[in-house]
């Protein structure tokens, strides 16, 4: 709850982990668990947003549309990055529209991007956090680790 700013009404999971596969099955069994509730079968397609930082959007979307093209295309799911950051956070919105596996395979493709970034220094775990309305000076620097789009890959599950 305290990782939620009071202006969003959904919650926020952060899926931590340092190997690939780990942050893919987690992720698999949250969206799985997600679209239970919602009444959506694997097959069906079914919406699953995810927040990155604002900062990464560029990046995720790439020259031209190149890197989220790729993405759908290799995925087969439908991704629309969302123009503006969410009220009260630093984050973009992600909204993927697929299958159980659709959905899965772009937010494995989405992470490596992120995780890229991450080991090139260009995100720090700082990136991930919610940081509601503190003032500026009293947060807390964090050291650099691997990161990902709603995932925190500091350590396994």
């Amino acid at each position: 709850d305290g990782d939620t700013p009071a202006t969003l009404a959904d919650k926020i999971v952060t899926i931590g982990g340092v190997r690939n596969a780990a942050k893919e099955d987690a992720a698999r069994e949250v969206v799985k668990k997600l679209r239970q509730m919602q009444g959506v079968t694997d097959m069906e397609p079914g919406v699953f947003v995810i927040i990155i930082p604002q900062i990464s959007a560029p990046v995720i979307i790439g020259a031209k549309g190149a890197q989220i093209k790729s993405i759908m295309e290799s995925s087969g799911a439908e991704i629309n990055v969302g123009r503006e950051s969410i009220i009260g956070m630093p984050d973009q919105p992600i909204s993927i529209n697929g299958t159980l596996d659709q959905v899965v395979s772009a937010v494995s493709q989405l992470n490596s991007v992120l995780q890229d970034m991450v080991d090139r220094g260009k995100l720090t775990e700082r990136d991930f956090q919610f940081r509601g309305s503190e003032p500026e000076e009293s947060k807390l620097e964090a050291k650099p680790s691997g990161c990902g789009g709603g995932y925190n890959t500091n350590e396994d599950r």
